[in-house]
């Protein structure tokens, strides 16, 4: 951003001009200023005592990134990005690193600069961090990690100024998907004040150390669909749906599937694989399941442990028992309250997976009555995209209670929506 400039003209001989920038911090002095027979107090900031007019400018260094909590089959240690958004390089020597504690303390080596536009990480253990990451950029040890339930990250200059820092919780308003589960903090617009919650998101698996962020393209076998409370009246049980949306098939047999509580795992049987845009619906109670969805054959299951309706978190885990993907849902506002209960599923829109975060409420809204499981193209979809074109449009059930012929059923799963202009039919799905 352009710095641009505040110019206080108290009397014709005496200006003061402020340099203004988004993270400035300015020490200033009290100025004494005889006009018109009387004293005029400016205090424009800080004391400043040994000088009548004096800015100290912040170093252009924002935090970008945070991993504070490792999912224990990936264990990088704890990590933070330092980011210098500025057009010159920076020498961060002596410069201090604390966290929340009195003790904790890291004093940056002599010699360390970190460029303009570039990325620096700071490791608790870089024996760890070096078992996932091969970049250039990072340094440690650090001395000291950073709690899993709450701390902060404070930076000191070379005269031990405080010119930046942020404290951060596992919990809401901060993004709780980072915490254990396999994702970083990752900060949505280096722009932001890192300290404000609602500038972070949570990250990849594993996340982006030492690079801006980029869409999560390895994240190819996700969760599209759960299932986490039924109607009471039209009771499923707790399932959820696992995709492939990538562009080959991918053998699933022997992953594990768990909730937030590590002591809860489901092994997907051998044989399961899963072509390009395929899914398989995994359910924990097989009648009720199989009495609401009789037609789907593309099922696992029984996972002996249930979905927490008061929000819960599923990962999944490749068959080296790998974090590979994570999600956390909740079941209040601002995520959609119609799969609370209500009849209606959590449904995500896979064709935006790669760039949104997926545990945000926005990469989520309530899907078909009863679902969709296993449908390799969702109608929910096609459902969604009637909505954003806002013409008048007619949703028909896809679950005839009046016949119990499988192939039928299937038959009739291809009409699912008319959309109609105000006059005539537009177009029919088949």
């Amino acid at each position: 951003m352009d710095v641009s400039h505040l110019i206080f003209e108290l009397v014709p001989n005496i200006i003061s001009t402020i340099l203004l920038t988004p993270r400035n911090i300015f020490l200033t002095c009290i100025t004494f200023i005889e006009y018109n027979m009387r004293t005029l107090f400016v205090v424009l900031g800080i004391v400043c005592l040994l000088s009548i007019s004096c800015v100290f400018s912040q170093p252009t260094l924002t935090i970008t990134e945070i991993h504070y909590n490792s999912d224990s089959t990936r264990n990088t240690g704890d990590w933070f990005e330092l980011y210098n958004y500025g057009n010159t390089s920076i020498d961060l020597s002596l410069f201090r690193i604390r966290d929340s504690s009195a003790t904790g303390l890291y004093l940056v080596p002599p010699g360390t600069i970190i460029g303009a536009q570039q990325y620096l990480v700071f490791c608790a253990d870089l024996s760890r961090f070096d078992t996932y990451y091969s970049i250039p950029n990072r340094m440690g040890d650090l001395g000291f990690g950073l709690n899993n339930k709450a701390d902060g990250i404070r930076i000191f200059d070379a005269s031990n100024n405080l010119i930046l820092e942020l404290f951060y919780i596992d919990s809401l308003p901060w993004p709780p998907g980072a915490d254990g589960y396999g994702r970083t903090l990752e900060i949505i617009d280096p722009a932001l004040n890192p300290a404000l919650p609602s500038s972070w998101r949570t990250g990849c698996i594993l996340g982006s150390p030492g690079t801006a962020f980029s869409p999560c393209y390895n994240e190819t076998i996700v969760v599209s669909e759960i299932n986490y409370k039924s109607s009471p009246t039209q009771d499923a049980g707790d399932w959820f749906e696992i995709r492939n949306i990538g562009n080959t098939s991918v053998d699933i047999s022997n992953y594990r599937v768990r909730d937030s509580k590590n002591k809860n795992m489901y092994i997907i049987p051998a044989n399961t694989i899963l072509a390009p845009q395929a899914s398989v619906a995994v359910f924990n109670t097989p009648a009720k399941f199989s009495n609401r969805f009789p037609w789907v054959s593309n099922k696992v299951g029984p996972f002996i442990f249930n979905l927490s309706g008061a929000g819960d978190c599923i990962r999944l885990y490749n068959a080296d028992d790998k974090v590979i993907f994570s999600v956390c849902y909740g079941d209040d506002a601002p995520w959609p309250e119609e799969p609370d209960g209500n009849g209606y599923t959590l449904e995500a829109d896979t064709n935006f997976y790669f760039n949104r975060d997926v545990n945000d409420a926005s990469s989520w809204f309530a899907g078909c009555p009863e679902g969709s499981p296993s449908l390799s193209t969702p109608l929910i979809v096609i459902y969604r995209r009637v909505l954003e074109y806002n013409p008048f449009y007619i949703y028909l059930t896809r679950h005839p209670t009046n016949s119990s012929s499988t192939q039928q059923m299937k038959t009739l799963l291809g009409v699912a929506i008319l959309i109609l202009t105000e006059n005539s039919l537009l177009h029919t799905f088949l």
